[in-house]
């Protein structure tokens, strides 16, 4: 009979711990919930949640940006290998976006669009309307798993048009 009681003991500690553990499991957010908000952080300029997201150690975000109105295949790329050095190209590059005028690389800003079709652990922006001239637009982020299946930020690529 007391072994009843243990095993129900037992039981009732499981269940606490499990139904302590469930909402985690729960807040877990899909690639394309991350890679929404790693797009609207770049677009306010916040590097928090985009650094939160980079390996602290052996990190390696590709950033590139493609030129969509030239025949020829010209991109710039690079690669960020911390999270001080993501907070560092997002100072760097949201000026870029955010002047208006002569001299400014994109002076009509950045788009982010919604990130409307994801494969594996990339998501990818359609841009139904079109792209305008002098503007920068976000084409893609993936995300990989890394240590015990937490998603890290692997590349952000984006569209311009000179």
């Amino acid at each position: 009979m007391k072994w009843f009681w243990c095993l129900g003991l037992l039981a009732a500690a499981c269940e606490s711990r499990s139904a302590g553990t469930a909402p985690a499991e729960r807040s877990k957010k899909s690639p394309r919930q991350h890679a929404q908000e790693v797009a609207a952080a770049i677009a306010a300029g916040n590097a928090g949640p985009v650094a939160a997201l980079v390996a602290t150690s052996g990190a390696e975000v590709r950033v590139e940006v493609k030129q969509a109105l030239v025949e020829t295949d010209e991109r710039t790329a690079e690669t960020l290998r911390s999270r001080a050095e993501v907070e560092a190209w997002l100072a760097k590059i949201k000026p870029k976006w955010s002047c208006a005028g002569v001299g400014c690389s994109w002076p009509k800003g950045l788009v982010t669009g919604e990130l409307a079709r994801c494969l594996g652990d990339c998501c990818f922006s359609d841009h139904p309307a079109g792209i305008e001239k002098d503007t920068l637009y976000v084409r893609r982020i993936c995300l990989t798993a890394r240590e015990a299946g937490e998603p890290r930020l692997s590349y952000i690529g984006f569209v311009e048009a000179k």
